[in-house]
């Protein structure tokens, strides 16, 4: 028995092509950049109200100052990621990074209520003169950012048993959004339970290719008159009701319809 045994030869074969290559400009100072590699980590989301302190379980609504807080936060140039926009902080360390939900930061209808999702994007300056380079980002730190239900009116809505609701809201509500409208008794007697009521909102734009709405015009039917508070669930986002200040009767006090 036997094994046939090939034998390969191979050499170096170097194609020329016929273009001429473009001489380039020498080289007139070389830079060489060196950093330790550090990975910013986002480990909890605050909001601050006003001149509060960053407080974290509370709702969060535009007009607050969003408080990113991790470690190794702060670079060469920190940016803070929202959605698709990229901004600039209001103040940054290694410890804390505060951005505002509010203009000119964020320009009108540009945050919509919902699940938005924060993030620590590092840029590294480099060259002559220095220009920004894409560096590390952080880890992807989501926040629910909750409607406002600035003004709520009621009228008659042109119909029997139809009602108009009016409400503005902060955010604008987007035409792609789902929204739902809750109604609860205000001062209900207490022979009986409070009415409530629970309504799916079809947004509908005033104009054909408006992509956001505002004021927001709800009809509801069959609800019994009364005074009602009213909030307002954007893709699952719900807005806040106010308490009352009163430490022995606390209770939901607006708004109301």
């Amino acid at each position: 028995p036997y094994v046939v045994s090939v034998v390969y030869q191979a050499s170096v074969v170097l194609i020329q092509g016929d273009e001429v290559v473009q001489p380039a400009l020498p080289v007139r100072k070389r830079k060489l950049y060196v950093d330790t590699f550090h990975l910013p980590v986002i480990e909890a989301v605050l909001s601050q109200k006003g001149m509060g302190e960053p407080q974290a379980n509370q709702p969060i609504v535009l007009g607050d100052t969003l408080v990113l807080s991790g470690r190794q936060l702060l670079g060469d140039l920190t940016r803070v990621r929202i959605g698709t926009m990229e901004v600039e902080p209001e103040k940054a360390s290694d410890a804390q990074v505060r951005v505002p939900l509010s203009a000119p930061t964020f320009p009108a209808s540009t945050l919509l209520a919902g699940v938005q999702g924060a993030q620590v994007v590092q840029w590294t300056s480099m060259g002559e003169p220095a220009v920004p380079h894409a560096g590390v980002d952080s880890n992807v730190a989501p926040f629910v950012l909750r409607p406002t239900i600035v003004t709520a009116t009621a009228a008659p809505g042109g119909g029997p048993h139809i009602d108009k609701i009016t409400l503005n809201v902060s955010p604008v509500v987007g035409v792609e959004q789902r929204v739902v409208l809750f109604l609860n008794e205000f001062d209900a007697p207490s022979t009986r339970r409070p009415y409530a009521y629970r309504f799916d909102v079809k947004v509908v734009p005033a104009n054909p290719g408006d992509k956001t709405v505002n004021p927001l015009v709800i009809q509801v039917r069959d609800v019994v008159a009364g005074k009602y508070l009213v909030r307002l669930q954007v893709d699952g986002a719900e807005s806040p009701l106010d308490v009352d200040d009163d430490p022995n009767h606390p209770r939901f006090t607006t708004p109301k319809v």
